[in-house]
Order: structure tokens, then C-alpha cells, then sequence
């Protein structure tokens, strides 16, 4: 019976692999390849057995090694992508769900949304905000100068 150590070390002889592919490939687990013993991925990159060929990056998530069988000079693992990058990318890529879910939030928040705007305009003119919010509740609001006239 092999020891996940030779069950790695025979799987990447095949060629350069991230640690999904060495789950499914070698018939390990995934917390056996992270566990922090000798064994582990971590353990045979301080032996120098096998080091992180290149950094993959996916849609999403972190940026993924892949290890390679041997000694050699591991890259420094990227900065993650922010989330504004992200969503940015996201919208570039799919400006049509972007569009019905904009669509679908307005029709959803649309009187607070025209409320908003007219709160901001009559900001931005002067009128006093009790006239816009409720103007039967501005009559009873009126400045004494502005009843007679």
C-alpha cells in the first residue's frame, strides 16, 4: 500500500498538476494534502521534492498552484483581485443579466427612488423638503410672511 507521499510524487511524474487535479488524480483527500505532516503538499515543498511551478488563476476565486515533481524556484503568489475588479468584469461580460436585474430592482424601488430624487431636487433648488414630502402637511407649515401672500 502506497502513502499519500508516494501516492503525490507518482501522480506529478505525469506532469504538472493543481491540488484538485492531485485529489482526483492521485486518490488522495484534500485534507491530507494540507494537513502540515511530511506528507503533506506543504512538507514536500520543504523537502524540496516538488515546487509550485506556476500561480492559475480562475474566474472568481484565489489564485491556484501548480505543483511540479523536483526541485526550483516557486513565483510569489499573485495579490488577490478586488471585488471592484471583479463585479467590473462581471458587468463587461454580461450586460444583459446586469440590465434585468437593474430592471428588476427599479420596479421593485421605484416610489422610494422618485422620493429620493425629489428630496434631493428640492435640495438642490431650495424648497423646503415638508413641501415636497407632503404638501397638504406644508400648508400647516407655512412661515406666517408666506400665509398672507
Amino acid at each position: 500500500m502506497q502513502t499519500n507521499r508516494e501516492k503525490v510524487l507518482d501522480a506529478l511524474a505525469f506532469g504538472d498538476m493543481t491540488p484538485a487535479e492531485l485529489v482526483d488524480f492521485a486518490d488522495v483527500s484534500i485534507r491530507s494534502l494540507y494537513n502540515g505532516t511530511p506528507n503533506s503538499l506543504k512538507g514536500l515543498r520543504d523537502a524540496g521534492e516538488i515546487h509550485v511551478f506556476k500561480w492559475m488563476r480562475n474566474t472568481v476565486g484565489p489564485a491556484v498552484p501548480v505543483y511540479r515533481l523536483g526541485p526550483g524556484e516557486s513565483p510569489e503568489k499573485p495579490a488577490p483581485i478586488p471585488n471592484a475588479e471583479k463585479a467590473k468584469k462581471y458587468r463587461h461580460k454580461h450586460p444583459a443579466k446586469v440590465r434585468k436585474a437593474k430592471n428588476k430592482w427599479r420596479a421593485k424601488n421605484t416610489e422610494k427612488v422618485n422620493k429620493q430624487a425629489k428630496v434631493s431636487r428640492a435640495k438642490r433648488i431650495g424648497i423646503p423638503l415638508v413641501q415636497v414630502i407632503d404638501p397638504l402637511l406644508a400648508i400647516f407649515h407655512r412661515r406666517p410672511e408666506q400665509q398672507n401672500g
